[in-house]
């Protein structure tokens, strides 16, 4: 366009510049994709960088109204839990403690010959019974202790809880809203496509100039880079949900 006189050195020097601006994300978009490779590559334990294409597969996703249900399938929720069970039975049973102890004494014998006193094969059994009538307040302290970890086996599970309930919210939060934007950036890459070609019909037509239909094309291009990467977003937040809830894509 300069050189046909009809642009100016400013238009040249913007063009430059944002040439120069392209060619800079260029390179930091090809240093972000070497650096996944080689990354992934490590991850799963190849000797060179692995690329992937295609849709992963996340499975069946646990649902916003069954909250308590996926809180249940976490693995610490339920360990929690299981050590608030075990803590309760221990006190539940410190009553034991007070029952008296007996134990058999069983010994086999055998002698050759014979005697009148002495059979060739024989066993004595021996019954020992045992009653403790004062331990020194011991076992009362042993029930103090084992309440004080069902005490402590409670907050735990209940910080636990709270803390997997905070997380499930926050990821079904954070997935729906990423859905929504991975939404709307598919409908303006869509628009920027028709407004693309439409640019294309009317510079075809004579009706604008090349600089048109290349800005249009550029925007096209970013609505599709804006709608990829909420693609992405929405993926990550699908797999962010699973973790909360404790489970595993599908393999």
């Amino acid at each position: 366009r300069q050189t046909g006189g009809l642009g100016t050195k400013l238009d040249l020097v913007r063009a430059q510049r944002e040439l120069a601006d392209n060619e800079g994300r260029l390179a930091r978009a090809r240093i972000d994709l070497t650096t996944s490779r080689e990354v992934l590559g490590v991850l799963l334990g190849s000797d060179g960088p692995i690329d992937v294409t295609g849709v992963p597969e996340f499975g069946a996703l646990p649902a916003a109204d069954a909250l308590e249900k996926t809180l249940e399938g976490r693995p610490d929720v339920a360990a929690t839990q299981a050590r608030v069970t075990l803590a309760t039975r221990a006190v539940d049973q410190s009553w034991t403690d007070c029952l008296p102890t007996a134990g058999l004494l069983v010994t086999p014998t055998a002698q050759s010959p014979a005697t009148p006193t002495a059979p060739a094969l024989g066993v004595s059994a021996q019954v020992m019974a045992q009653v403790v009538a004062f331990d020194g307040l011991s076992r009362s302290g042993v029930r103090k202790e084992r309440e004080a970890a069902l005490v402590a086996a409670r907050a735990q599970a209940d910080e636990v809880r709270q803390r997997a309930t905070s997380e499930l919210r926050l990821a079904f939060e954070v997935l729906a809203l990423r859905e929504e934007s991975a939404r709307a950036a598919a409908a303006s890459a869509k628009l920027a496509l028709e407004a693309e070609a439409l640019a294309r019909a009317a510079w075809k037509e004579g009706a604008t100039t090349n600089a048109e239909l290349i800005e249009a094309e550029r925007s096209a291009r970013d609505a599709e880079t804006l709608a990829e990467a909420a693609r992405t977003s929405e993926w990550s937040a699908r797999l962010d949900l699973l973790v909360a809830a404790g489970r595993r894509p599908a393999p």
